[in-house]
């Protein structure tokens, strides 16, 4: 996650929901009525996931990890109290959650940003999954739409990854089970519940 989001934070979720109107919003959201207490969120990005977690839980001690200054100067906005830590100084958490996070990452690069997060016995994770779509054309555009993403972010932000990783083989492969899962726009984007 080294990335610089200082040209495009501001009007992040503007663009998001022009391309995909509320789909990623409800990714991220899809299970916040089920998480424990304990959450660490990493790659919080602006905001969006922490204000609607602290606004139906109110309760919920949340920590996140966030290394774009950008993206913390707008999540403050919504959540002026985010506590912010990194993955050596988080407390033992309950659930983990990497919305739209492991798709920045080669797949070596997932495996070891995985290995350095504190342990926890759930991992929620919202991404796309291109490779999943039943129907050829449909796989077809939505690759096509992740490769335009990734050529977006290449240009905007520094990010040098070109292509998801298969993150449902990496979590499985790591000892992960996914117990369940919303789907969004055919299966391209997933909201996932993994545990071990």
């Amino acid at each position: 996650m080294k990335s610089d989001y200082w040209l495009i934070a501001h009007a992040y979720a503007s663009c998001e929901k022009l391309l995909y109107r509320d789909a990623l919003q409800h990714c991220r959201t899809a299970f916040i009525k089920a998480l424990p207490k304990r959450v660490l969120s990493v790659g919080e990005g602006d905001g969006r996931f922490s204000e609607a977690l602290l606004n139906a839980e109110p309760k919920t001690q949340l920590q996140v990890i966030e290394p774009a200054k950008a993206m913390r100067r707008e999540a403050l906005l919504r959540n002026p109290n985010l506590e912010f830590v990194t993955s050596k100084s988080a407390a033992p958490c309950d659930a983990t959650v990497l919305n739209f996070v492991l798709d920045l990452f080669s797949p070596e690069e997932a495996v070891a940003f995985l290995d350095q997060l504190p342990e926890s016995p759930v991992l929620i994770v919202g991404d796309f999954f291109p490779d999943e779509i039943h129907g050829r054309i449909e796989r077809t555009l939505a690759r096509l739409l992740v490769w335009i993403m990734y050529r977006f972010f290449n240009l905007t932000t520094g990010l040098k990854t070109r292509r998801l990783p298969p993150t449902r083989d990496i979590l499985t492969t790591q000892g992960w089970t996914l117990r369940q899962e919303e789907v969004q726009w055919g299966g391209f984007i997933r909201a996932q519940w993994w545990e071990r």
